[in-house]
């Protein structure tokens, strides 16, 4: 599945004798939202490389014996046990992944400028640590042309946190456009900060998601992500888990290939914002009747819609899943023009 990129502050695994009694409280609630999130959402963790080596490397992996000595310090023993971040600390660098920093192993930078300004930690190496965090996303980000958006998870306040530095080393030393010949160089650019999953999801649009999907699972996102700037569009929005339930089945991103709706195709926006549109049942969307017999595995009801009606007419094709004990469940089959009038009978298991 599709995840969207979440560079993590790897300053927030480390609890440092200083903290404040609210920041621990803080610290704390960050932690459990995220070991909540790794691995079972959208938006996925990414480490940079070496942080669980630094954190053991300079003391400042929270052991049991120092988290209960600071939760004496700060009087709260009796609200916090220490597995109370210990656990969620584990449960994120197990979960993260190092997959976004798949080019740069390493960089070294001086220089560091940023609004809101350093320090954002009590302690100077772990301000260095979010930096350097900051500037290999950067550079994953240059590389690849892409994310479109860079986000952070942290409790830095200001939004969007913009940076720059000159880095004077990259490891490996031949990546294109910085191998050591033409290093220092000065890297921009900025972050968007978010705290939680829903701050995530302010960071990206469903256009974005839907032009650059490569598969069903990153089409699916794309649509939930519609229904959410619809919702929010109309002060009707809760949470992610408020957006009705689909599938979409294994032919529909095949099919919108087929028919210019994929990336920036001509029927692109009309797709996405149609499905979006199905699933939120909007007055202008509806379903017609289907002259097609019910998918034997499940007992499914072929439905269809009109996307457009002028020049190259489209239709949206999905079955209607039942769900006991009395309600229903699309899943988008496929796209097709007027003329074929045709839904792809695939397997409902391979629907995601």
């Amino acid at each position: 599945m599709r995840s969207l990129p979440v560079l993590f502050d790897p300053a927030l695994l480390a609890i440092v004798p200083t903290i404040t009694a609210e920041q621990f409280r803080m610290r704390i609630t960050f932690l459990v939202h995220w070991a909540q999130t790794v691995g079972k959402s959208d938006a996925n963790i990414h480490m940079a490389p070496d942080t669980r080596e630094f954190l053991d490397r300079n003391g400042l992996f929270p052991a049991h014996s120092s988290v209960e000595e600071t939760l004496k310090a700060l009087n709260l023993r009796y609200r916090y046990a220490p597995q109370d971040i210990i656990g969620p600390i584990n449960s994120i660098l197990n979960g993260a992944s190092m997959q976004f920093y798949c080019c740069a192993k390493d960089e070294y930078h001086d220089s560091f400028n940023s609004i809101p300004a350093p320090p954002w930690h009590d302690n100077p190496d772990l301000d260095q640590q979010t930096q350097r965090t900051l500037l290999m996303g950067r550079i994953e980000q240059i590389l690849h042309g892409s994310p479109e958006t860079l986000v952070l998870a942290s409790i830095i306040s200001g939004d969007p946190l913009q940076f720059s530095a000159s880095v004077v080393l990259v490891d490996p030393d031949d990546l294109p456009g910085l191998a050591s010949g033409s290093l220092p160089q000065e890297i921009i650019g900025s972050v968007k900060v978010a705290s939680n999953l829903e701050g995530v999801l302010d960071c990206i649009s469903a256009k974005y998601l839907w032009e650059t999907a490569t598969n069903n699972a990153d089409l699916k996102l794309a649509i939930q992500v519609r229904c959410r700037e619809k919702l929010k569009g109309l002060n009707a929005y809760t949470s992610m888990s408020e957006i009705p339930g689909f599938y979409v089945g294994a032919d529909f991103y095949a099919s919108i290939v087929r028919n210019q709706a994929s990336g920036e195709g001509k029927f692109a926006s009309l797709t996405l914002d149609g499905c979006a549109s199905a699933l939120l049942e909007e007055a202008n969307f509806e379903w017609n009747d289907f002259d097609k017999p019910k998918r034997k595995e499940d007992n499914a009801i072929p439905l269809r819609a009109h996307l457009s009606k002028a020049n190259t007419a489209i239709r949206l094709m999905a079955w209607h899943r039942p769900i006991a004990p009395s309600g229903r469940c699309l899943e988008f089959s496929n796209i097709g023009p007027k003329w074929e009038e045709q839904i792809s009978d695939t397997n409902p298991t391979e629907a995601v």
